[in-house]
């Protein structure tokens, strides 16, 4: 059930940004494969990296997620998933560290809270999207029409 609180956003790519780096956040499917890499040690810090640049280009340091509301947030429940991510985000950061070895991170209970608030804050945002905007659309084959004088009169370049 869709239960946007606005139709349209002021500021809806800055919401694709988001959702799409709350999906890499997300899984850790993809961060495992990617780690740990002895070239580059970083897989996992470089995950929150991104979700952390995307909040400061929001502001939402600064201002709480329920203030995006309207801009890149539909309504009170996304602003309080997103909440929950900057805040398990924090927890790393206390917990963790900044810029440790991915080790550091793997089999953290904080990294895995982070986790699990990516994924409800990606599932809330995506449950409020008018369509599905990350995938492509299903169509049918094209069907080719024959050329001809008429049809190529008619045309629109």
């Amino acid at each position: 059930m869709n239960m946007r609180k606005h139709k349209v956003l002021f500021i809806p790519y800055l919401r694709h940004t988001l959702i799409e780096a709350l999906e890499d956040l997300a899984n850790k499917e993809l961060q495992l494969l990617e780690s740990p890499n002895g070239s580059y040690p970083h897989t996992f810090w470089d995950s929150m990296l991104k979700i952390i640049n995307v909040f400061d280009n929001l502001d939402m340091s600064e201002s709480p997620p329920k203030n995006h509301i309207g801009y890149t947030l539909y309504n009170h429940e996304e602003a309080q998933a997103i909440s929950q991510v900057i805040e398990a985000v924090n927890c790393v950061c206390d917990k963790i560290g900044i810029e440790q070895p991915d080790s550091a991170y793997i089999n953290s209970s904080s990294w895995e809270e982070l986790i699990n608030a990516a994924r409800h804050a990606h599932g809330a945002l995506l449950a409020n999207e008018p369509f599905d905007s990350f995938a492509a659309p299903e169509q049918e084959p094209l069907k080719m029409k024959r050329v001809t004088k008429k049809t190529r009169k008619n045309a629109c370049y």
